[in-house]
């Protein structure tokens, strides 16, 4: 089953990385959208953690994490 999912997920990504909307850069979000997306990225980020995934290699995931960080403008 988690092979499944991480299989999905790097469909995603892959598909993500490669889109236009990847590259389209957004700081409209307002103060209240920007607290929910840090929400957003501490949750994931504890998730795809290399720290919390002993064995599992999680670069990927937690390389379109920090570049969502960077295009939610959180950084």
């Amino acid at each position: 089953m988690n092979n499944y999912r991480n299989e999905i997920l790097n469909e995603f990504i892959d598909r993500y990385e490669n889109s236009s909307y990847y590259n389209y850069v957004n700081d409209n979000y307002t103060d209240e959208e920007k607290v929910i997306l840090k929400q957003f990225y501490r949750v994931l980020a504890k998730k795809f953690h290399p720290d919390s995934n002993a064995g599992k290699d999680t670069t990927k995931q937690m390389a379109l994490l920090n570049k969502l960080h960077g295009q939610w403008g959180l950084g």
